[in-house]
C-alpha cells in the first residue's frame, strides 16, 4: 500500500548509533567526473506536510549539471523510518539526526557513508560504478518549514555549512496575533492529522476519506509541471503523494508540527533564538510571486505586525486590522540576520530574491516553484555560490570530496 509499491533509489544511512533509525538520502552527480567544479554538495530539506526529497527531483536534477546534490527523507516520510524513540520532532532533533547521517551515517546494505554514484565504461564496454563519499561544508536548501531546520543547522554547526538558500522560509518570531502558519499547516491541522491517527487509520478509511485532503494541497497545474510538462516523462508526483497515504504519515505531520508549535520554547523558539544571533555564510531569500492555495499575491497586506511576546505566539491569526505586512515584508523581516546577505544587483542593497517575471508567466512561482519551476530556485543557488565565491579566490577543486575511489 501507499510507497512501498516503489523502490529507494538512495541510501539509508543511520541517524544515531546503531540501525533503529535510518534517513533515506539519495546523492547524484554529474555523469562525467570531468564536468564537477567544485562547488561543496547540496542537502535539501522538504517542505512540512510532504518531508520527501522526491519533491526536490527537478532541482536535483539541475544541480548535478556540474554539482552535487543530496536530497532526503526526514524521519517519518517517504522511505526514512517511521521509528518514534528519537524524542519529538524539534528542529533540535530534527538537526541532530541530519547531522549524525551527514557525517557518520553508514548505509544499511552497503556500509558506506554518505556518497553519490558514478557510472562509467568499462574497458570491455561494461557499465561499472564508483562510490565518492561526500564531505562538508554542505550548502542548505530549505523550502517553507524545512527553512526553519536549516537555519537551526547553520546555527549549530556553522562549520559544516557554505551557504543557506531559503525558500519561502517561515518565520520563526510570532506576530501580534499568534505565529505565520502555511496554507499547508492549516489544511493538514491538527485536527485532520489526529482524526486520521485515531479513527481513519484504524478503521481503515484513509483511501475513503483522505484523497481530497491530501490533493487540494496542490495546485492543478503542480502534478503536469513536476511531471515533465507534455512530455509526462516521470512519475515523481505519485510517487510523493502515495507515501501521503501509508501509516506513518499522519503521526509524522502532527509530531512536526507539534515539535514547532505545543512548546515553543522548545520548538520554534529555538529557530527565533538562532535568527537572533545571525548568520554568517552567504544566504539567499527567495519569495514567491503568488500563494495560490491563499489566492494571495506575495504584495498583499494580509499578516499581522511581528510582536517580541512569546506567549503571543499560542493566539491563531484572526486576520490583520492595521500596521500589516505583506509576505514579501515577512521575508525581509529576516535580512538584519544575516551577516552575508543577497545583494540586489539593482539596488545594491541586501534584499530577498523574487522570481524572474517572464519565467513566472510561463511557468508558476508560487508555493511549490521548487517542483514546477526548479530552474528559479536553481539560479537562487548559484547566487549563494556566487557570494561564497566573493569570499574566497576560487573553489578548492576536489576539496570537498575525498580522493579515494571506493
Amino acid at each position: 500500500m501507499g510507497g512501498v509499491q516503489y523502490k529507494a533509489q538512495g541510501q539509508m544511512l543511520n541517524a544515531q548509533p546503531g540501525n533503529n533509525i535510518n534517513l533515506h538520502m539519495y546523492c547524484r552527480g554529474p555523469a562525467k567526473l570531468s564536468d564537477y567544479d567544485g562547488r561543496p554538495a547540496i542537502v535539501t530539506e522538504s517542505m512540512e506536510g510532504i518531508g520527501q526529497g522526491i519533491s526536490m527531483a527537478r532541482f536535483q536534477e539541475h544541480v548535478i549539471t556540474k554539482g552535487v546534490c543530496c536530497v532526503y527523507d526526514r524521519l517519518g516520510f517517504g522511505w526514512s523510518s517511521s521509528d518514534s524513540s528519537s524524542g519529538l520532532r524539534t528542529p533540535k532533533n530534527i538537526t541532530k539526526l541530519l547531522r549524525f547521517a551527514l557525517l557518520y551515517g553508514t548505509d544499511s546494505v552497503s556500509g558506506k557513508q554518505l556518497s553519490w554514484s558514478l557510472s562509467f565504461q568499462g574497458p570491455n564496454n561494461e557499465t561499472l560504478t564508483r562510490s565518492i563519499p561526500i564531505q562538508p561544508p554542505f550548502i542548505l536548501v530549505g523550502h517553507s518549514a524545512g527553512a526553519l531546520y536549516v537555519r537551526q543547522f547553520a546555527h549549530e554547526n556553522p562549520e559544516l555549512v557554505a551557504g543557506l538558500v531559503l525558500i519561502d522560509p517561515l518565520p520563526a518570531l510570532p506576530t501580534t496575533q499568534g505565529y505565520i502558519l502555511s496554507q499547508q499547516q492549516k489544511i493538514l491541522s491538527p485536527f485532520w492529522m489526529n482524526l486520521c491517527l485515531r479513527f481513519l487509520q484504524p478503521m481503515g478509511l484513509v483511501y475513503t476519506i483522505f484523497p481530497n485532503l491530501v490533493f487540494q494541497l496542490f495546485n492543478p497545474s503542480t502534478e503536469f509541471l513536476f511531471d515533465g510538462g507534455q512530455a509526462a516523462k516521470y512519475d515523481s508526483f505519485q510517487i510523493m503523494t502515495s507515501f501521503m497515504f501509508v501509516s506513518s504519515w499522519c503521526p509524522s505531520v502532527l509530531s512536526e508540527y507539534e515539535g514547532l508549535y505545543s512548546n515553543p520554547q522548545e520548538g520554534i523558539m529555538t529557530v527565533a533564538a538562532a535568527d537572533m544571533a545571525g548568520y554568517n555564510m552567504p544566504t539567499v531569500i527567495w519569495v514567491r510571486n503568488v500563494n495560490n492555495l491563499a489566492g494571495t499575491k506575495s504584495t498583499d497586506k494580509v499578516f499581522p505586525p511581528f510582536s517580541t511576546s512569546i506567549s503571543s505566539g499560542r493566539r491563531q491569526l484572526n486576520g490583520c486590522q492595521q500596521n500589516c505586512l505583506s509576505w514579501q515584508d515577512v521575508e525581509r523581516s529576516l535580512l538584519p540576520y544575516l551577516k552575508n546577505p543577497w545583494i540586489d544587483p539593482f539596488t545594491a542593497k541586501p534584499d530577498i530574491m523574487l522570481g524572474d517575471s517572464a519565467g513566472c508567466v510561463v511557468n508558476n512561482c508560487d508555493e511549490y516553484t521548487i517542483m514546477e519551476n526548479s530552474n528559479e530556485i536553481y539560479s537562487a543557488v548559484n547566487h549563494a555560490q556566487s557570494l561564497r565565491i566573493g569570499k574566497l579566490t576560487c573553489y578548492a577543486g576536489f576539496r570537498y570530496f575525498q580522493h579515494a575511489w571506493i
